[in-house]
């Protein structure tokens, strides 16, 4: 599919592994990081944006006024916008960015979509080919609007049976990391197997976007009927996805059977290699991280939310919940998932990234243990040797939360 894609987008009738194409995206998306790429897009002396309409701002890091050094990045962020008339600009508060492009159906299947995003690879979860780009890679493409891209090899994921009572997808990707972590060095990865085909699109999201933190250049999860169930809300056009052949060869083939997994405890620092929940339980935890930059979406909120409902979090915890965007937080408080949490004892952050920095790296103190819902990268931005950040499930986090230490959530799921 990574193929199909970027020939289709270089202008080619086939291209080969390994070739070198010259590309122009169909959209690209930067985040929290835009105040730099400006300041690099300036530095090339450009004038103007490539695009305006293929390009989104999305300003998901910070809480208005939390930090007296982001307000003026911020405020030259949103003159940029105005000055080149930026059409898709979400400001702080509205959600984080591959949750909002998503809502919003600004990609759709058979897209090539480029972002600063490290989640950026999460829009394969609709069948679009997406890569994460750097930030000097970014501003040439505001200002060029192609960059060189180099055509990966892909590996083909098969996932096998069905996952049982209180594992989630969260689970699989954390058990499956560190055995493909061997294979990241710039490939594709395409998803296949009936428990693929069991996912929402919200559960796919989880699955794809996790990887570009690894080294993966895309993740895809072929369109289907779930996805187009899911685009023709939103979208009233014709899609133009892309599929692999029959006979495609692949560079190499993984398969996993999910039905045997228990809930499953990761830890960036060790390999991104992850414990079942048997082996960590019992371990005192300071702070529990709930939403951000995975897993924040209203199925996940409605699994902790049933945990957490009519009881209280321990004295010795810290919980915060972060919504993924605002229209999930609405919903949210409508269905009352908000008043079960903030009744359990949590805190309530506004939509966005928000844990990398404010509650992780701002709220844990030297020596604290957390555990986190965020993706893989999110620990490597502020862990240190005086702390530590283990990553799990919606529903480990909430049962966490409640005793003060790691725990199984099974043990809450009927």
């Amino acid at each position: 599919m990574a193929q199909k894609i970027l020939a289709r987008k270089s202008g080619l009738k086939r291209v080969e592994v390994g070739d070198i194409v010259d590309i122009e995206p169909d959209f690209a998306i930067s985040h929290g990081c835009a105040f730099e790429i400006i300041r690099k897009f300036q530095q090339l002396g450009a004038e103007r944006i490539w695009d305006p309409c293929k390009t989104a701002i999305v300003l998901d890091r910070g809480l208005p006024g939390c930090d007296g050094n982001r307000g003026p990045s911020s405020k030259i962020v949103r003159e940029f916008v105005k000055k080149h008339k930026i059409r898709d600009f979400y400001d702080i508060g509205q959600g984080i960015c591959h949750q909002l492009i998503i809502e919003n159906a600004l990609v759709s299947p058979g897209q090539l979509v480029l972002s600063s995003d490290p989640q950026a690879l999460s829009y394969g979860s609709i069948g679009a080919f997406a890569s994460s780009m750097t930030i000097d890679e970014m501003a040439v493409i505001w200002a060029s609007g192609r960059i060189w891209l180099r055509v990966p090899e892909t590996i083909k994921v098969t996932l096998n049976g069905r996952l049982s009572r209180g594992v989630s997808v969260k689970d699989i990707v954390l058990k499956i990391s560190h055995g493909l972590l061997s294979h990241a060095d710039y490939k594709a990865l395409e998803f296949y197997g009936p428990a693929v085909g069991a996912m929402s699109v919200s559960e796919r999201l989880t699955l794809v976007g996790a990887f570009g933190d690894i080294g993966f250049k895309s993740a895809i999860v072929p369109f289907d009927e779930t996805a187009s169930r899911f685009l023709k809300k939103m979208i009233k056009s014709k899609f133009n996805p892309v599929s692999s052949d029959p006979d495609a060869p692949f560079a190499d083939e993984a398969e996993f059977d999910i039905a045997y997994l228990t809930p499953q405890v990761g830890m960036s620092s060790n390999g991104f290699s992850a414990q079942a929940i048997e082996d960590v339980v019992g371990r005192e935890v300071d702070q529990v991280i709930l939403g951000c930059c995975s897993n924040g979406r209203i199925d996940d909120l409605e699994v902790a939310a049933k945990i957490l409902r009519g009881r209280q979090i321990s004295r010795d915890v810290r919980a915060v919940v972060i919504p993924a965007s605002r229209k999930v937080l609405l919903e949210a408080i409508d269905r009352g998932y908000i008043r079960a949490f903030v009744d359990a004892g949590c805190m309530i952050q506004n939509p966005g990234c928000g844990s990398c920095i404010e509650a992780h790296g701002q709220m844990l103190e030297s020596g604290e243990r957390a555990l986190s819902t965020a993706a893989w990268s999110c620990p490597g931005r502020t862990e240190s040797a005086e702390s530590e950040i283990y990553l799990a499930s919606p529903a480990t986090a909430a049962a966490t939360a409640l005793e003060g230490e790691i725990a199984d959530p099974r043990k809450y799921i009927k």
